[in-house]
């Protein structure tokens, strides 16, 4: 099985992720992949499959929930920090659909 290189660097993996992470942080609503990336220029060149896969490792650790929108049919994505403050309880992880 042969091995590509990444395209992102650990550095750059991780600055992404905390970017993603503080957009999440200080919006009170819930946002879609395309309103993420909008918000920050560094996140603009970013492609939706490399965005997607950052918000399901922050899923997988509990600081980010995903639900779908019932009107648009796309995922969203809120923060548990911000979930908590709102009165939710997000002591358990998500669990699967």
């Amino acid at each position: 099985m042969a091995y590509t290189k990444s395209k992102y660097t650990k550095n750059q993996n991780s600055e992404i992720t905390f970017s993603v992470l503080d957009v999440l942080l200080e919006k009170a609503v819930a946002m879609n992949i395309d309103e993420i990336k909008s918000s920050r220029v560094n996140l603009a060149g970013l492609t939706t499959q490399k965005l997607a896969r950052v918000l399901t490792d922050l899923n997988e650790k509990n600081l980010v929930r995903k639900a779908k929108n019932r009107a648009t049919g796309r995922m969203e994505y809120k923060a548990t920090a911000v979930m908590a403050a709102e009165g939710y309880d997000v002591s358990e992880p998500q669990s699967d659909y």
